[in-house]
Formats: C-alpha cells, structure tokens, sequence
C-alpha cells in the first residue's frame, strides 16, 4: 500500500513537471516583454519602435476596456468605459505622449496566472505614467505634474514563440501634484 502512495505522489509530481516549467516560461516571457516596453515607451523621439513593438505585441482582434478616473474630465466622462481596438490602444500610447513633458513609463507585474495548456495567461499589472501635462491649447502656458497609475487584467497568448496581447480590462486614476 506504501509503494502505490508513493509511486501515485511520484506520477503526480512528474506530470506537474511540465505545467510548472510552461508557467515559469509565461511569467518569464511576460517580464521580458514589460521590460522591453519600459524601455522603449522611455525613450524620447522613439515612437516609431513604440509602434513597431505594440504591433508585434498585440493581437490584430485585441478588445481592451478602459475607465478612467481624472479629475481634469468633465464628471459627464467619469463612468464611462471606453472601448478600444489594437489601433486605438496603441494611438493612447503614441498620440498621449505628445502634450507631456518628461514622461516616464513604468510596468509592475503583481500576478501572473498561466492557464490550462500553457499557452495563454492571465496577467495582473499596474502601468505607472509620470510627467508634466502640457495644456494642448495653449503650448506656452505652464504645464501641470501628474501621476497615472493603470491597474490593468490582460490576457496574453504565445504564438509563434512571442508573448501576444489578446486584450484587458483596465481602470486609470489620474492625480496632479496641483490642486484642480
């Protein structure tokens, strides 16, 4: 009876094997990817890699949603979730930057859950975006100091041995170092 017990905890352990080293894999994959695109989104006058890098990263049927919590929005915009495609998420990356000073991009992975199979994952993440707001109307007037931070669920898949956003749900709070 001993020797079943333990050769079942045997097959056990040797059949997990596998999904352990596809969740290492995962997680690793999604380090590399948040690190290449810390890099990147940081770098002045680099939109076209920026472009280039969410487009290989992306899924072209990709579905993000996205709230936003930004006390310089009219309270009319306050709930509303704004739907987004791959081309639209990417223009909130490349079009955003151009009325901000300073900018400084930043990914933290709190959890990442690979699922079934090893090829896909869910991911937890909150992207940091620093800098001075510059007021698009008016390019002379003083900008103002903000901090938006993006709590964001993402669901990646592997193909083709590259790390793909399938899409996310995401929620965005904005403050300013400046009283409104």
């Amino acid at each position: 009876m001993r020797a079943t017990a333990t050769l079942t905890a045997f097959l056990v352990l040797l059949t997990s094997l596998p999904a352990r080293a596809d969740d290492a894999r995962m997680e690793a994959m999604v380090a590399e990817k948040n690190a290449e695109m810390e890099v990147i989104l940081n770098k002045e006058g680099q939109k076209l890699a920026a472009i280039r890098f969410l487009h290989r990263h992306i899924s072209d049927d990709a579905q993000f949603k996205l709230t936003v919590n930004n006390p310089a929005m009219p309270t009319a915009s306050a709930d509303r979730t704004i739907e987004m495609d791959k081309e639209s998420y990417i223009n909130t990356f490349i079009q955003g930057t151009n009325y901000i000073d300073r900018y400084q991009f930043s990914i933290d992975t709190l959890d990442t859950k690979p699922l079934p199979g090893g090829a896909e994952a869910i991911t937890e993440e909150i992207l940091t975006e620093r800098g001075v707001m510059l007021n698009p109307l008016n390019l002379n007037a003083p900008g103002r100091n903000f901090v938006s931070r993006t709590r964001c669920q993402t669901r990646h898949a592997v193909e083709n041995g590259e790390l793909i956003s399938r899409g996310g749900e995401c929620h965005t709070e904005v403050a300013f170092e400046e009283v409104i």
